[in-house]
């Protein structure tokens, strides 16, 4: 195992190697399919799965492609049953007493031919248990319950991992 996560444990390696099970791809079709991934990191990645014999590039018809060998393709039932496990996870949603929660519920429960982006701070999160006139106070007891939200969330999320 440890083997195994020396050459594909890094991060993005493991969906870089999902992308090319589907078949050969070009880098900017690559860099399409996984978003947010620097070009600088990607070219690394590739380099690296060459290194390591998983990844080779073919050139055709005046392109270079990126496939994977056939020890890069014997992942294949390995990585398959790594997605179809991460399937099966609840989705870590931070609270609705917090920006991120509360946008994440948002759009989450957004009717899709209805939805509007708006102002995250226009009416999203929960309101406070006390009417607040003064808006510089409001904002700060929101921000204060938030951080406390936060910090209860992620001493959550840190004794689940230990």
């Amino acid at each position: 195992m440890a083997t195994a996560l020396d050459v594909i444990g890094d991060r993005w390696t493991i969906l870089i190697l999902r992308e090319l099970l589907g078949g050969a791809a070009r880098f900017h079709e690559l860099q399409e399919g996984l978003p947010g991934i620097a070009k600088n990191l990607l070219t690394d990645r590739l380099r690296r799965l060459e290194g390591d014999g998983i990844v080779r590039r073919v050139r055709s018809h005046n392109a270079v492609l990126y496939a994977l060998t056939e020890r890069g393709a014997a992942a294949r039932a390995a990585v398959e049953a790594l997605g179809f496990w991460g399937a099966t996870l609840e989705p870590v949603v931070p609270p609705a007493e917090t920006m991120l929660g509360a946008l994440m519920a948002y759009v989450h429960g957004a009717d899709p031919g209805r939805f509007q982006p708006m102002n995250a701070n226009f009416g999203l999160l929960p309101p406070l248990e006390e009417r607040v006139r003064d808006k510089r106070r409001r904002r700060e007891l929101l921000a204060e319950r938030a951080v406390t939200q936060m910090r209860a969330f992620a001493a959550g999320a840190a004794a689940v991992a230990t």
